[in-house]
């Protein structure tokens, strides 16, 4: 690549803007990201709903829909998910989940546990 054809970082943020990144990066990556306050209040992103198979104006964010699309059989038997994720314990590993529609669905799934971001 010539030099004056070379991107930089400036470019870079100049061509794209950051609110369309999230979104392109999830749907190329079939990813989803959630976060959630100490109080329990979680907040989806747009692919996070799109692996789920639900419709964000129907379902409300909560660690009690995440444990309902959990197939069974790869359910903990011993703690809740929310319990994990606010006992910070990372989570992380495959596991299926079943979709609306009855499909089912394998994820990779990793958590981790951020304090202090806002």
């Amino acid at each position: 690549m010539a030099c004056d054809q070379e991107l930089t970082l400036l470019d870079f943020e100049g061509s794209i803007s950051l609110a369309d990144i999230l979104p392109f990066i999830e749907e190329k990556l079939s990813a989803g990201l959630w976060r959630s306050d100490v109080a329990g209040q979680m907040q989806w992103s747009r692919g996070f709903y799109e692996l789920l198979g639900l419709d964000p104006r129907l379902a409300t964010p909560s660690y009690t829909e995440i444990e309902r699309r959990i197939h069974p059989d790869d359910r903990s038997g011993t703690r809740s998910f929310g319990e994990r994720v606010s006992n910070r314990l990372l989570l992380e590993g495959e596991f299926r989940i079943i979709r609306p529609n009855g499909t089912l669905r394998w994820i990779y799934g990793r958590t981790e546990t951020l304090c202090g971001f806002r």
